[in-house]
């Protein structure tokens, strides 16, 4: 089993490095800066409005954190086959389930020392704590990481779905008594918490089977949701986007003429509002850059990101134009390439000036004060002119070679 364990987790990091340099290409390295420069600005800004402590500041930082901890799951790298002739092994799997769990620790300690790192001038600032108590909140938070981690494969032992909410009630409870409560108790009970989970555990391990269709599921779910995330940046084998109809968008095609040379604009306009994968992308993306504007007063740092906004959606929605290449029926109708460029260059435009309208608007409304708020404005029209009739016929030369 040990051997199985290392063979898997190979092929995974493997897997793992091939779709990473997709995404941290260095396009999305420079937009991640920017971006974490903007929330870091942002977030020293408004620190320095908390003058004194106010009540929210500790439930905030609860809810934070507890969303960090139970968002990381037990990676099984199990497959769907191993139901069947891993079945006659299933005592010999514990010790793979185990190291499954050990490894499964590394992104959680990772995380959330990250998200405490983060959350400690907040708590310094709103709620008056000092860092020694901050520090132990931490630990505390890390250990709750732990326990959640270790329930979980203990729920690979029950057939019954109340572990789960026990779950995420204990790691709530003990962060609560964390931030209100002498912190010595709080070691006192998680260590027992540990203590008790590590013991049930072992007990169930002996005693019960091992629910094979929850650990197929929940690892399947898991590596679906991952290669989702995937999907935003790169074609993943074996998954496809949710296909919605949307019928309240139905306005918007009916604007388009039904004529020859608007048949790839249709059949791009389709996939754009009814394929989840491009229009919760361009959504996501909207509502992200309008929050920024909301948070970020800065004129030459909004100029910037809304800018590096604009060159996001145009770099993402770029798939999107050889999302029909596998249609038999455009082989057969007669159309030209030159028709499949025009097309999606104006749906490209459309899709930027949508988003130019937004930003716009937002800049106007959450910036009355600044006299020069149209910079932005005219600098986001130069760029969408240099996207779409520059940088675009070049993308699509590259695809196309």
């Amino acid at each position: 089993m040990k051997d199985l364990w290392q063979r898997r987790l190979l092929q995974h990091w493997r897997n793992q490095s091939k779709y990473l340099r997709l995404v941290f290409n260095e396009y999305f390295i420079l937009a991640l800066i920017f971006i974490i420069g903007a929330v870091g600005f942002w977030y020293s800004q408004a620190l320095q409005h908390l003058t004194q402590p106010v009540w929210w500041c500790r439930p905030v930082a609860i809810i934070l954190m507890s969303i960090s901890v139970l968002a990381f799951k037990l990676a099984t790298l199990i497959q769907p086959a191993d139901a069947t002739f891993l079945l006659p092994q299933e005592k010999n799997l514990q010790l793979y389930l185990r190291l499954a769990r050990n490894y499964s620790l590394v992104l959680p300690i990772i995380g959330i020392s990250l998200v405490g790192f983060f959350l400690s001038p907040f708590l310094a600032q709103g709620a008056n704590l000092q860092l020694p108590v901050i520090v132990g909140w931490v630990v505390i938070a890390l250990g709750s990481g732990l326990w959640s981690v270790n329930n979980q494969l203990t729920l690979m032992y029950q057939f019954t779905t109340s572990g789960h909410w026990l779950n995420v009630l204990l790691v709530w409870f003990v962060l609560s008594l964390g931030l209100y409560v002498p912190i010595y108790w709080v070691y006192v009970l998680l260590l027992a918490a540990l203590v008790a989970s590590g013991y049930y555990q072992h007990q169930i391990l002996r005693q019960r089977p091992l629910n094979w269709q929850r650990l197929v599921d929940e690892e399947t779910h898991r590596s679906y949701q991952l290669k989702r995330f995937y999907n935003l940046f790169t074609d993943v084998p074996g998954l496809t986007g949710k296909v919605r109809q949307r019928s309240i968008f139905n306005w918007l095609l009916q604007k388009i003429k039904p004529v020859h040379k608007n048949t790839y604009l249709y059949l791009f306009a389709r996939g754009l509002l009814r394929n989840s994968d491009y229009s919760n992308l361009f959504l996501r993306l909207v509502v992200v850059e309008l929050l920024l504007i909301y948070a970020i007063h800065q004129l030459w740092l909004i100029t910037v990101l809304t800018a590096l906004f604009l060159y996001l959606v145009e770099f993402q929605l770029l798939p999107l134009y050889k999302n029909y290449d596998g249609n038999a029926l455009l082989k057969i109708y007669p159309l030209q390439k030159t028709q499949k460029f025009a097309n999606f260059k104006k749906l490209l435009l459309f899709s930027l000036s949508s988003q130019w309208c937004c930003s716009s608007v937002a800049l106007v409304l959450f910036n009355r004060g600044q006299k020069l708020i149209f910079i932005p404005v005219v600098v986001n029209l130069m760029i969408i002119w240099g996207l779409i009739y520059i940088y675009l016929p070049r993308q699509i030369k590259n695809i196309n070679s």
